[in-house]
């Protein structure tokens, strides 16, 4: 699925894919303000062994409100939040060089998250609550900003995030060093 457009999921929308590849996909409209584009690549979507890459939307450049099952998630862009998946659960991904950061809110495990720019994964929060990223057995490496904000790892890796390590976030078992500006900070 390549140069599609949609408001909602530019490549796909409630869908199931096999071995795909979702490339340069985009929301639909030019102009800024609601109502906001959701999921460039996917959306409401399941993805196994997929490549999401180079789509673009306001909330998951690459997907959003779905489930990825060994998929890459490569150079996608949000203009708000998640530029690689937004309030998306996802297992075995890699997610590299997105922008709008690597993930917004969601269930992550056993994936890699290196070279995001804004951060490698951030939790969600509004006026009204938080709700912490998790993610389980996954290495955040190389981000251009902090590894991970308001989220709660287990087995984790946190090294080498330009803006820190983990900030506003509780860790299990997890291993955070060679961070800018700090390894682990929580604040509350």
């Amino acid at each position: 699925m390549t140069r599609n457009t949609a408001l909602k999921g530019g490549g796909v929308s409630e869908s199931t894919l096999n071995n795909c590849t979702l490339t340069a996909n985009s929301r639909n409209r030019a102009d800024e303000g609601p109502p906001y584009s959701d999921g460039g690549g996917a959306y409401l979507s399941t993805l196994d062994n997929c490549i999401l890459a180079n789509n673009v939307a306001d909330y998951g450049g690459g997907a959003k409100a779905s489930t990825l099952n060994n998929c890459t998630v490569t150079g996608n862009s949000a203009l708000i939040d998640g530029g690689g998946t937004h309030l998306s659960s996802l297992n075995n991904c890699t997610l590299s060089g997105n922008s709008g950061g690597g993930v917004y809110g969601g269930r992550i495990a056993n994936s890699t998250l290196t070279g995001n720019f804004g951060w490698g994964a951030h939790g969600h929060v509004d006026e009204n609550n938080r709700s912490p990223v998790t993610l389980d057995n996954c290495v955040l490496a190389g981000n251009y900003g902090v590894g991970v904000r308001y989220g709660s790892l287990t087995n984790c890796t946190v090294v080498g995030n330009t803006a820190g390590g983990a900030s506003y976030s509780t860790l299990k078992n997890c291993i955070s060093i060679y961070n800018t500006t700090g390894n682990y900070d929580q604040h509350e």
